[in-house]
């Protein structure tokens, strides 16, 4: 993971984003920092964020003085330190990048997503530090569950299924770490980080209403091939997107389409709010075959509408994933179906 660089820190103000509990130790940074002026900004606060804006002010009109400097030193390192324990310590879920088949199963709340970026020449290396800690899982029968999907641009992405904003507070991996050997944790810890071009951690939240089930289900097998549309977008827009992501859903009803697919939204953190809708299948080959009994079922209404969607976003990012069991845990041996 890349730490945070004094670019981060706007001239003025610095805006950071945290857990109420994280928000807890403001009084304190206020008392070890009274050059700062530490607040809650109403504009930005939301139900599950705590939004802060750290004005740096000094006698030399907004510019910052050495002790905000510092502040932003230390922050920064501190976030570094914690982003890099993500990568491990909120590995604790199920598989959830697709629809299972049972319409009556549980969804959760929120969806903490993982993103790791890897160089090819580095893909074997982050394969051996994430597989040390699955076998470590496995060894000691560790109660903890985690996904991982490697993406066809290069993305390892692990997801988190979480019901409250409170669970990001947890920290699973404590009693494994205990019992495995310090210097062996310390060397996969830096072959993964070591092998990271970038990394990054935010919240969606599944969006039951918008997601497809078919209405007969024809029998479908567990799949681990995934198909991934990211859409990008602009806060002005969302309204309109939720919308015509509704009026898809009406579609494929209409049609009598028998391929499920999910759709989630960003909920908190990332770099660009978006959209992610994704559809699972046993493998490459029925993907294509699918994709193309779909095309001619919908014909040009699917493609109408899709452009349309595509009209309201900045980007929309197409990738294939396919679920990796083999640096998975669960306990028991799953595929890609939720």
């Amino acid at each position: 993971m890349d730490q945070p660089d004094s670019a981060t820190l706007m001239p003025g103000r610095l805006i950071l984003a945290s857990t109420p509990r994280h928000a807890q130790l403001i009084p304190l940074v206020q008392a070890q920092n009274p050059q700062l002026n530490i607040h809650h900004d109403p504009e930005f606060v939301e139900e599950r964020h705590c939004i802060v804006e750290i004005a740096l002010t000094s006698s030399l009109g907004g510019s910052r003085d050495h002790a905000g400097d510092q502040f932003h030193q230390n922050y920064s390192a501190m976030k570094w330190y914690i982003s890099t324990w993500l990568v491990l310590a909120m590995l604790i879920s199920a598989p959830v990048f697709a629809q299972n088949d049972d319409a009556d199963s549980d969804v959760p709340k929120y969806v903490m997503f993982i993103e790791d970026h890897v160089p090819a020449d580095k893909v074997k290396t982050y394969e051996s530090g994430i597989s040390y800690f699955r076998n470590g899982a496995k060894s000691h029968n560790a109660d903890m569950r985690w996904s991982c999907y490697q993406l066809s641009d290069g993305r390892f992405v692990y997801t988190v299924p979480m019901d409250s904003y409170a669970e990001l507070d947890e920290d699973p991996w404590a009693d494994m770490v205990k019992k495995m050997d310090s210097m062996e944790v310390s060397k996969a810890r830096t072959q993964i980080l070591g092998s990271l071009t970038n990394s990054s951690e935010y919240m969606v939240k599944p969006m039951a209403e918008l997601s497809y089930r078919p209405a007969v289900k024809a029998p479908q097998t567990r799949g681990t091939y995934v198909d991934v549309h990211y859409f990008f977008y602009t806060p002005e827009n969302g309204r309109t997107l939720k919308g015509l992501f509704g009026e898809m859903k009406e579609l494929w009803e209409a049609k009598g389409i028998d391929q499920a697919y999910g759709v989630d939204k960003t909920d908190f953190g990332g770099d660009r709010p978006h959209w992610i809708v994704y559809s699972v299948y046993k493998d490459e080959a029925e993907f294509q075959r699918k994709s193309k009994e779909m095309e001619a079922q919908m014909g040009d209404e699917f493609t109408q509408l899709h452009e349309k969607i595509a009209s309201h976003c900045t980007e929309v990012v197409d990738v294939t994933a396919i679920y990796r069991p083999d640096l998975s845990y669960h306990g028991e041996e799953v595929t890609a179906d939720r």
